[in-house]
């Protein structure tokens, strides 16, 4: 009825006794050793790689630097978003929600990533990852273009709808090109 009273003071509370365990602590000790033999020799050569990288370029990345690689990320971001908002109002369908534009917009730095990731891990990948991620982005805005101006048709000029997709698609490559330049030179 009062089992659970508590400990009070001056009254000796029973010991709870553990079940014996034959292994006794073998499988703590294996397990931190694996960790730090096994796992850690492979941990240790890509973080240590990683490291080093950071250090060797260490000069390329100060503040400013990164300050301006994260402003010339952001006027490509809007160039891209203004780019598609005038095609739209240009062929007649401006109803697009502006976030939804800022949001196709931004995809463009998911091929700049993997461009970039791939200059990382093999230096001449990037080369052929960067007109793939830029065929990519053209491909995917044109598509989401066209869903977009047929879902408000009010009138269809094809050939006219045609070029300026085209013409969306085809930016993408010097767009790529200037964000893909990791040097703080604007026009590189």
């Amino acid at each position: 009825m009062y089992n659970n009273i508590g400990s009070q003071p001056g009254v000796p509370q029973p010991q709870a006794s553990l079940p014996p365990n034959p292994f006794g602590s073998a499988f703590n000790v294996a397990g931190s050793g694996l960790i730090r033999g096994g796992l850690g020799a492979y941990g240790g050569k890509i973080l240590g790689s990683g490291s080093e990288y950071v250090q060797s370029n260490i000069s390329r990345f100060s503040p400013e630097a990164l300050n301006l690689l994260f402003i010339k990320g952001l006027l490509g971001w809007f160039m891209q978003t203004a780019l598609l908002k005038v095609t739209l109002l240009s062929l007649g369908s401006g109803e697009a929600p502006l976030l939804d534009i800022i949001a196709y917009a931004g995809y463009t730095f998911t091929g700049l990533c993997l461009a970039v990731l791939g200059r990382i891990i093999l230096g001449y990948s990037y080369y052929f990852l960067m007109p793939w991620t830029c065929l990519c982005m053209g491909v995917f805005l044109v598509k989401t273009m066209k869903r977009v101006l047929f879902a408000e048709v009010r009138s269809y000029d094809s050939s006219r709808h045609h070029y300026l997709l085209l013409f969306i698609a085809l930016v993408q490559f010097p767009l790529f090109t200037w964000l893909g330049n990791i040097t703080v030179n604007w026009l590189l």
